[in-house]
């Protein structure tokens, strides 16, 4: 399966021990990332260590290694699908303009997000954690 996880999804195992951090680090999925995420993260990093307790090395850390079976796909790669990302998203979320454009590209299975504004929009299979979950059919 391959899939766009969006930044909340990221933030999500950053910040706690969960089923999210052991999807990503343990599942057999082709998972996809557009470089903004770390624009994302880093404007976020002080409210990310607050919530997890971490410092900026155990963070930087974290995130190497989340990141490390992950696809990040550089902007330059998908920019003919911002426009039309673009349209499809102006009236819902422009932010998540990227995730909608690399899925657009990578024509996998969808994004992973927990953002209802995705939800808007018919373009793009949406996938919840909880959906990650009854497929894997992990124990919660």
């Amino acid at each position: 399966m391959r899939l766009v996880i969006d930044t909340n999804i990221i933030f999500s195992a950053l910040i706690k021990d969960s089923i999210t951090r052991r999807i990503l680090l343990t599942s057999e999925f082709d998972f996809y990332i557009p470089e903004y995420v770390f624009i994302e993260i880093h404007k976020h990093s002080e409210e990310i260590m607050e919530k997890s307790g971490y410092d900026q090395d155990d963070l930087d850390t974290m995130l190497d290694t989340l990141i490390s079976d992950i696809n990040v796909i550089p902007t330059e790669e998908f920019k003919k699908y911002i426009p039309l990302a673009f349209k499809i998203m102006k009236n819902i979320d422009e932010d998540d303009t990227s995730f909608l454009a690399l899925a657009l590209m990578i024509n996998g299975d969808g994004i992973w997000t927990n953002d209802p504004h995705f939800d808007k929009q018919d373009k793009i299979k949406v996938w919840k954690t909880k959906d990650i979950i009854k497929l894997l059919q992990i124990e919660t």
